[in-house]
């Protein structure tokens, strides 16, 4: 059976007062080009399908012309579970329904999971066992049990339901939304929502050693967490600038039963990327600049000139139409404490005027700005300014 995981699609996004809905509408439409061209059977979405627990209208509407295409037209399976951004409930509207059509969408449940069976067109049975996002707070609440004190006690308990269930001559796969961590530090990103108060999100990958593949959801970096079958799929999109030198895309598997997965990253390109772009005004809105790459992608700009600008966000949209967000860098100031100690008992008003522009700018006044503070500073003592 060949599958894609994806994720956080986010549908509905508003960056800086920018919905993503034309952004998003072209990269699912290249999403159904590679269902289409890998031969897909069956399509994952580990949770937060949208953005908000009410979406606005548009981003209903584009989810379900995607998905009414990929069932209807395509006839490929989808399975989608709740993630913290979704309101389980709202996302779960006509659920049972619609899984005579082939659309399967686990929202709460009393089990805390749901498992659904499939079969590939060989005959091979293939069991996901779909895990909606749920606090520890929710775990407790649910299970009647107090020691369910972190998210990591309530993903334990639900996997040993799982397990209890779980046919060892099926495929068994896991779908679940969460902060899961490996061997290694977890890449995160701006644009990812906390899932706790006080240091409770992380859930241990050991807990998940006995499935043949784990589709997760809530980092926006694609990755593995601890081996190759457990793996963040990413978001469709980069939704903060922190994801600026990350590759988006989904991850296709390929499951034959007694043969190790084949697991590949397929790459989406978006009708604009995210860039940060950094050097003084009129450097980044040179024609050498702009053309080395489409100057309609969201920018965010980072000047390095000294002074003041005479309104630098029109200066930057008038070349970069779409650009979000603009930031003055400047050095924090080196001089020690005792430096500037000894500047303010001294009283020179030249000094104290380099001091200033050193911790406002970052850097210290040239000679001959100097020299133009100083005779600035003599005519006011003569009464001439």
């Amino acid at each position: 059976m060949k599958m894609i995981h994806s994720a956080d699609w986010h549908l509905g996004k508003l960056i800086n007062n920018v919905f993503m809905t034309e952004d998003q509408a072209y990269i699912l439409k290249q999403l159904k080009q590679t269902l289409i061209r890998e031969e897909i059977e069956v399509l994952m979405i580990a949770g937060d399908v949208y953005d908000r627990s009410i979406p606005p209208v548009e981003a209903v509407t584009l989810l379900n012309s995607f998905l009414s295409e990929v069932i209807e037209e395509l006839n490929i399976k989808v399975i989608i579970s709740s993630g913290n951004h979704d309101s389980s409930e709202r996302l779960s509207f006509g659920a049972q329904l619609l899984r005579k059509k082939g659309l399967y969408i686990v929202g709460k449940t009393e089990l805390g999971y749901e498992t659904i069976a499939l079969q590939d067109a060989q005959g091979a049975h293939i069991d996901f066992h779909v895990i909606p996002f749920m606090t520890a707070f929710e775990a407790r609440k649910r299970f009647d049990n107090p020691d369910l004190k972190t998210n990591d006690d309530a993903m334990a308990f639900v996997i040993d339901q799982i397990r209890t269930q779980v046919k060892p001559e099926h495929l068994n796969v896991v779908m679940a939304h969460g902060f899961v961590i490996g061997t290694e530090a977890p890449e995160e990103s701006d644009s990812e929502r906390p899932l706790n108060i006080g240091g409770t999100d992380a859930i241990s990958f050991s807990h998940f050693s006995d499935f043949d593949y784990v589709a997760l959801g809530h980092l926006h970096n694609p990755q593995k967490s601890g081996r190759e079958t457990i793996r963040y799929s990413g978001s469709l999109l980069k939704y903060s600038f922190s994801e600026n030198q990350a590759e988006k895309g989904v991850v296709k598997i390929d499951f034959e039963f007694g043969s190790v997965p084949q697991i590949e990253f397929v790459p989406l390109k978006p009708i604009r990327d995210m860039r940060v772009i950094k050097g003084p005004l009129g450097q980044l809105i040179s024609d050498e600049i702009v053309s080395e790459f489409n100057h309609e992608d969201y920018i965010h700009a980072i000047l390095t000139d000294r002074g003041e600008l005479m309104d630098p966000m029109n200066t930057l949209r008038s070349v970069y139409p779409n650009i979000l967000s603009m930031e003055k860098q400047s050095e924090s100031s080196s001089q020690s404490l005792t430096e500037t100690q000894d500047l303010r008992r001294e009283k020179n008003p030249v000094n104290l005027f380099d001091l200033f522009h050193t911790v406002i700018e970052g850097n210290a006044l040239e000679a001959v700005e100097k020299t133009f503070v100083q005779a600035v500073v003599e005519n006011a003592m003569k009464g001439d300014v």
